[in-house]
């Protein structure tokens, strides 16, 4: 019956019911972890977020947020701290293509220092593109491409005179429903790799040498049908069973965990921002039935420049670290619902094991020590 009720009050007030029907939903479909036993609930859910999506579209007190925020985000940029614009310096993970690749242009525009980090040639989707100028190019799947990408971050900031600079780090890279299960740096599963440990291996490295002033996730509304204990499996890739959707999800929850204790521990320093469904090429694994749906549904996805918008305010708008409890944003900029889990205690044996994960790959020990201190706060 609760659905039916939810359907009442879309229909009375679409400002409650924003809340009410559309969360609620959320809840019915995630309940006891039935999105991964009964694979069509995980794409209701996804349903539910782009009818959220779309509905915010349709209010215009969302979008006279969103316009205000993203007032304040390009004011930065125009004036403030770049009002000599090469004192900012933007690290761009996934630069070469979807959401990156349109910030990066977004950029481009105010003459913006941009250090894009992006695939190698053999693995882009489009591999006749031009690369940016300054590309760091990194697989950030393989521990050589993690060492890579750091050290051609590493040499850009030190030319740049990092001294002086302000120094923001953003993460557009991700993968999604690889339809099989690839092991990546240290046995960890590629989703879990590219889409959680490669960004945390990333800032807690960079900080460690780096004034950085503020980190940038990419998280996604799907991260409220994650679970701890599947996020847990797939650091050992090898031994685990492999649900596409599940692994996304997952990766998506323990990010936006480390994302909440990193700015518990250096608050204004860090925000996660939902893009919203995006129009991009995340989705070209998607085939069959599910792919038509997905292709069918493309003109309520929003484009790579709107969602670029929305990491720019997470990025630059001065309110965005202090949105309450926690600064994850929605592509408005106005706070988002945070699952439950990504506060649960269990997280610590996510942050554990991924130390031990970083450990057989022999990389990244600030960030080795880092998550175990996130471990131990935690017990």
């Amino acid at each position: 019956g609760l659905p039916v009720v939810h359907s009442f009050f879309f229909f009375v007030g679409v400002r409650f019911s924003r809340h009410v029907f559309v969360n609620g939903l959320h809840t019915c479909v995630a309940v006891k972890g039935l999105t991964f036993k009964m694979y069509w609930l995980g794409w209701m859910q996804g349903g539910c977020v782009l009818a959220e999506q779309t509905l915010d579209r349709l209010l215009p007190y969302r979008q006279r947020s969103r316009a205000a925020a993203l007032q304040r985000a390009i004011a930065r940029l125009s004036s403030g701290i770049a009002r000599d614009k090469a004192t900012l310096t933007v690290v761009i993970t996934g630069a070469g293509s979807g959401v990156g690749k349109a910030l990066l242009h977004c950029l481009e525009r105010y003459a913006v220092r941009v250090v894009p980090v992006i695939r190698p040639q053999r693995s882009r989707v489009s591999s006749d593109a031009p690369l940016p100028a300054g590309a760091v190019e990194a697989d950030l799947a393989t521990a050589d491409g993690l060492q890579n990408a750091l050290h051609g971050i590493r040499s850009a900031l030190q030319k740049s005179g990092h001294d002086s600079h302000q120094i923001i780090l953003i993460h557009c890279a991700g993968v999604m429903y690889l339809p099989e299960k690839n092991v990546a740096f240290g046995g960890a599963e590629e989703q879990m790799a590219v889409n959680a440990i490669a960004p945390i291996v990333l800032t807690e490295e960079l900080k460690a040498e780096f004034p950085i002033d503020r980190v940038v996730f990419l998280a996604s509304h799907a991260h409220r049908s994650g679970r701890i204990k599947d996020a847990v499996s797939l650091l050992h890739a090898a031994g685990s069973s492999y649900d596409p959707l599940a692994a996304y999800a997952s990766s998506k929850l323990v990010v936006l965990a480390y994302a909440l204790a990193a700015a518990q521990a250096d608050p204004g320093k860090v925000v996660a921002v939902h893009p919203g469904v995006v129009r991009t090429n995340l989705w070209r694994h998607i085939g069959g039935a599910l792919g038509l749906l997905v292709s069918a549904s493309g003109p309520l996805q929003i484009s790579p420049d709107r969602a670029a918008e929305a990491v720019l305010i997470a990025a630059l708008d001065p309110e965005a670290p202090s949105r309450s409890p926690f600064p994850y944003i929605d592509e408005n900029g106005l706070a988002a619902r945070v699952s439950s889990r990504a506060y649960d205690c269990s997280v610590g044996n996510w942050f554990t094991t991924a130390a031990a994960v970083l450990g057989r790959a022999r990389v990244a020990p600030h960030a080795q020590s880092k998550l175990l201190d996130f471990a131990a706060s935690l017990r």
